[in-house]
This record gives C-alpha cells, structure tokens and sequence, in this order.
C-alpha cells in the first residue's frame, strides 16, 4: 500500500473530484498538481494511520473472518532458482519498503503505525511431489488456500510472509502473502518488480532501484496534515452556520 488511487471511476467520480478541487481552489485549499511528501522527521518514531488504513482496520474488528483482508499472490517460476539468492532478495525488499514491517499496536483503544528496525520476514521452503494422483501443482494451491485462511495479526506482526514451493527441480511456486492493511493492486506490481531486480542483481544484472522518495507512514503523516489543516480552516464556517439550527434540523 503506497499510496490511494486517484483514478476515474465510471459513476462520474472524476467530475466530482474536478468539483471539489474548485471548490477547494476557492478556499485557498488546492493541492499541487505534483505535491511533495516529505519525510517525517524522526522515522523510528510511532506514526498515524491513514484514513484508507483506518477504516480497514476498523472494518476487520467490526465483523472479524480469518483471511477476508489477506491477499496471497502466487508466483510460478521456471528454469534455474537459487533459493538462497530469492531469500536475500525478499530480505532487501522488506528492509526497502518499511510498510512490509509494519506493526500496528494499540494505544488508548487507537492503533497507530510502528516500523521494525529488522525485518521479520523469512522464506519458508517446502518439497512438495505427487502423491495419490494428485499433482505437485495442484498441492500447491491446495497450500496457498491454507495460507489464505491463516491469519495475519496486525498488532504482533509479520504482515508479510512468503513461502517457496519445489515442484521440480526447475519448477516452483513463490507465494507472497500479504495484508491488504499495507498494499494494494498497484504496490503489488511495485513489490515484484523490485523483488525481480534485486534477485537480477545477485546474478550480477547492474541494474539499480532509486532510493524512494517517500515512504508509506511519510505519505500518512502528510495525508493527516493536510486534512488537519482543512478542518481547522472550515470549522468555524460550518460552526457559525450551523449555529441557530436545533438538532431536529441537523
């Protein structure tokens, strides 16, 4: 989870939001074309959760079901696999992107974002091979449907697990199992694009990945500032508004 889409939606969504950008315009309120995010200043410290994070985690505790927000994405992979070579790389992704070490702990009945200095990621191993006629494969799905009913504890963490699967020799399934609380379907092709390249790189690929500019609590501690300031700004329009209705007409 990087970011929220802003794409257009088919019920006039994109309208609406040309409208509130007006409206905002208006107010002194618009955001630039290209805003900046900046880090927060002490990246070791707690920080809130967004808005789209909030929700979905109130959404979990309202109506709890074991692996209705976790999200397992297999990836099959043939020819040659260094199984050491896939670990580290996973280990560079996680310490890369401080949203897959991720914990959210409770404090005053709220819960907030704390990043792990070390990641706790591992990559499990597991042989499996035909037996009772029923293929490898399909015992690997059989698998990945156990991990999706696996729950994932926000609060104790890891959000994120992974598991390897030997089909064959040359054969196997790398399976990437996630909590919707810290990716979606557009970071998940970032994750798999950088897992790719840092496992290119340790088969000597030159190929680098650029420092990321921000990172996911960066973008909630701005995201929060800036509705922060918004309200600040029109609550004492809406107060002095509504000041002369009586409850009945609220």
């Amino acid at each position: 989870m990087h970011g929220e889409s802003d794409l257009p939606s088919s019920d006039g969504g994109h309208g609406r939001r040309a409208n509130i950008r007006r409206l905002l315009a208006r107010r002194g309120l618009a955001p630039a074309r290209q805003a900046s995010i900046p880090r927060r200043p002490s990246p070791s410290d707690p920080a809130p959760l967004s808005p789209g994070q909030e929700r979905l985690w109130f959404l979990e505790r309202l109506a709890p079901k074991p692996g209705l927000y976790v999200d397992v994405t297999p990836v099959r992979i043939r020819g040659p696999l260094d199984e050491t070579m896939l670990a580290e790389a996973l280990r560079a992704l996680v310490e890369r992107h401080e949203i897959l070490r991720t914990r959210f702990p409770l404090e005053d009945g709220s819960a907030f974002q704390r990043i792990e200095a070390e990641p706790q990621t591992t990559l499990e191993f597991r042989e499996v091979r035909a037996s009772e006629g029923i293929e490898p494969v399909e015992q690997a799905l059989d698998l990945a449907r156990q991990e999706l009913r696996q729950p994932i504890d926000l609060e104790s963490g890891p959000v994120f697990r992974a598991r390897l699967y030997r089909l064959a020799e040359e054969d196997h399934v790398l399976l990437l199992v996630l909590h919707h609380m810290v990716h979606d379907g557009w970071s998940l092709r970032n994750l798999l694009r950088d897992l790719l390249t840092g496992y290119s790189r340790g088969h000597g690929s030159d190929e680098r990945l650029e420092p990321l500019p921000c990172q996911y609590a960066d973008f909630a501690v701005w995201q929060r500032s800036r509705i922060d300031a918004i309200v600040r700004q029109e609550l004492p329009y809406w107060r002095q508004r509504l000041a002369d209705l009586s409850p009945t007409e609220l």
